[in-house]
């Protein structure tokens, strides 16, 4: 609503932090026999402190895990498409 009231004025301010890492909790593979190669980054994406809507009584929040990061993957490969 603000943005629209003021689509000339409305600015965001965004800290961009620890960019091109690949998440603590995010498997890096290879995974060891028997199981070898099942599981591996073969491609990442942001998913940790990532800006969204939530329940939260402000509308936004961080949230983290790969629900977080498959929108901007998926994004990513429509526009290269």
């Amino acid at each position: 609503a603000f943005v629209d009231a003021n689509p000339t004025t409305a600015t965001v301010n965004l800290d961009i932090v620890n960019g091109n890492v690949l998440a603590d909790f995010s498997l890096r593979g290879p995974t060891p026999a028997p199981l070898a190669d099942l599981q591996k980054p073969n491609i990442t994406g942001p998913g940790v402190n990532i800006l969204a809507v939530t329940t939260d009584p402000t509308g936004y929040g961080l949230l983290s895990g790969t629900s977080m990061s498959s929108p901007h993957l998926a994004g990513l490969a429509a526009l290269f498409k």
